[in-house]
């Protein structure tokens, strides 16, 4: 990927960022810009502006694992906003797009688990309870039958996100994306 192409990229990736946060500017829920898709977005766009592996191969695992998730809500919600259907589309587009030219770090996955626990912790000061963003309070209602405390849920979350992050880590190279 040129370096044009990938700052054009970049762009549209921190446009459609933006372009969500201004929804929640107006809504008066700015704090749902801190939903791990959306930071996974803003990821995507600055490692394909600075063309950083690492950075564009984060936000893209997390998307990846974050994405079924998301059609799974937005089906209970019974619907989504375009805003939202198309940052989280077009950020797996856009992150795998830059992962094929800029390539995959070897540790990514052990960068996504990380990463994704930094964000939970700061999560929790900077959003509501009510609100619960990227499960820094509780257990979300209907799952809660199934973990018997928060901290259960949490390693199950943790162990699923590192078995899908590891089998992308593995896989992906198997099917053409080259290591960084």
């Amino acid at each position: 990927m040129n370096e044009h192409r990938s700052i054009l990229l970049g762009m549209v990736a921190l446009g459609l960022f933006a372009t969500r946060e201004i929804v929640f500017i107006f809504r008066g829920q700015s704090e749902n810009g801190v939903w791990a898709c959306y930071v996974a977005l803003l990821l995507i766009g600055v490692g394909l502006m600075v063309r950083s592996a690492a950075c564009n191969a984060v936000g893209t695992f997390w998307l990846t694992v974050g994405f079924p998730l998301w059609i799974v809500d937005m089906l209970a919600a019974g619907g989504t906003e375009s805003t939202s259907v198309l940052t989280h589309i077009s950020g797996v587009i856009l992150g795998y797009t830059g992962m094929k030219q800029v390539g995959l770090p070897s540790r990514t996955w052990v960068f996504s688990i990380l990463g994704l626990a930094v964000l939970i912790v700061i999560s929790r000061p900077l959003t509501t309870a009510a609100e619960n963003i990227n499960f820094s309070y509780r257990v979300y209602e209907g799952v809660d039958r199934l973990f018997p405390s928060y901290w259960s849920y949490m390693l199950a979350l943790f162990g699923a996100f590192t078995t899908i992050s590891l089998i992308l880590q593995w896989g992906l190279p198997k099917v053409g994306f080259r290591k960084a």
